[in-house]
């Protein structure tokens, strides 16, 4: 017989039973971390018994119980597995799913178009929609192609190279001669709000995060690849041994010679991080050339602020590759990273009237809105937002 709150209302779920005051209820519940333990309990206990075929003509419950088992049974996609916590912590999000409440599907790429711009008297927390596929493409010339707006197709002609957007919203170069000597720049910038991929000339892959840009050359000639980036991006580099690639950011440089790597060197971060996926890069600094350090997968460089460079062995990839993915994602992370981050996406400012000690872990798809995310924190009682404009303001709870 059920006996706690939260198990009444998982049993009259499951039964078909539960009223729309008790689905309110059962929302709040699961929404306090100190039931966590208890719902991943329940919810292995359910399976194993298989209570959940009472109701396998629930789509949501046929999704519920396929995304429990994925989470519980399948490895991590990338160099770590979860912890038994962070099972739980999985399979209590996935719950919520099916509770209506603001966790979206793990995986879920973040590809909504942004949404047009709000009057800022007007704005709510549920108008912040969020970001999408928006970049700037500067040519050579200075002028501008808003490429989230522009065709598929070919764009521009830099010379021998062709710019082409194709049908999936990437754009591509190709070369369609032998290029001459002089060295042509395009420079592709994202604004808050906005993430975009590039496909380079030698088939290099590079996606920028939002608040981001990259100036490469449409073209690479001589002994070397080289490209200048601000904010974050994740390359994929095509190898070649002849020209190692190199990546030019907040006075370090980052050689590699065909490898996947991403670097956060956002200017309000207090560090440039390099984390390595696959293969091998040296990271060097250029005002301290003796500061430099050669990485393996999964480490990481951090470039503090005094130009030295340190390396971690002790890197959730996962977190780091979270924006790629699609995902808000963060282990034991404090507010004013939380929100630097939201501040990016949703295309808005942080004010802070309220000092947040408390930390937070958890993952939550980027395509929700502002309101949902901002719910989700307010539910731990540590803090409250209000809206002013196109500004969230940190409030005492």
């Amino acid at each position: 017989m059920p006996t706690t709150p939260i198990e009444q209302l998982l049993d009259k779920y499951l039964s078909g039973n539960l009223t729309e005051a008790e689905r309110q209820q059962l929302e709040l519940l699961l929404q306090d971390p100190a039931q966590q333990q208890l719902l991943a309990d329940l919810l292995t206990h359910e399976m194993e018994t298989g209570a959940f075929e009472a109701r396998k003509d629930d789509q949501l419950l046929q999704q519920l119980q396929h995304h429990i088992q994925e989470r519980i049974q399948s490895p991590a996609p990338l160099k770590k597995r979860w912890s038994f916590y962070g099972k739980r912590i999985a399979v209590a999000a996935v719950l919520l799913v099916a509770a209506g409440m603001a966790f979206w599907p793990w995986n879920q790429p973040a590809n909504t178009p942004a949404a047009p711009t709000a009057d800022a008297a007007n704005v709510t927390p549920s108008s912040l929609q969020p970001g999408g596929q928006r970049a700037v493409l500067t040519l050579a010339d200075g002028s501008e192609i808003t490429l989230d707006s522009a065709h598929n197709g070919e764009l521009a002609q830099q010379g021998a190279i062709k710019v082409i957007k194709l049908q999936d919203g990437r754009i591509r170069y190709d070369q369609q001669q032998i290029p001459t000597t002089e060295i042509v720049y395009n420079t592709i910038y994202t604004p808050r709000g906005g993430q975009y991929q590039v496909l380079l000339a030698d088939g290099s892959k590079v996606w920028l995060n939002a608040a981001s840009s990259l100036r490469y050359p449409v073209a690479f000639s001589g002994n070397e690849r080289r490209v200048e980036l601000k904010g974050e991006g994740y390359f994929e580099i095509a190898p070649d041994a002849s020209k190692p690639f190199h990546v030019s950011v907040n006075n370090i440089d980052v050689t590699v010679l065909g490898t996947h790597f991403n670097i956060n060197a956002y200017a309000d971060e207090a560090a440039v991080r390099t984390t390595l996926l696959e293969g091998k890069v040296t990271v060097r600094g250029l005002t301290n050339p003796q500061a430099t350090v050669t990485l393996q997968p999964g480490e990481q460089a951090i470039r503090h602020a005094n130009d030295n460079i340190s390396v971690s062995s002790n890197v959730d990839v996962e977190e780091v590759m979270a924006w790629k993915n699609g995902l808000f994602y963060f282990q034991s992370a404090n507010l004013a990273t939380i929100l630097r981050q939201a501040a990016r996406w949703y295309d808005v400012d942080i004010e802070f009237n309220h000092t947040v000690t408390q930390r937070f872990s958890g993952q939550i798809s980027r395509n929700v809105n502002a309101a949902q995310l901002l719910s989700i924190l307010e539910s731990t009682g540590k803090v409250r937002f209000d809206i002013a404009g196109k500004t969230i303001k940190v409030q005492s709870p």
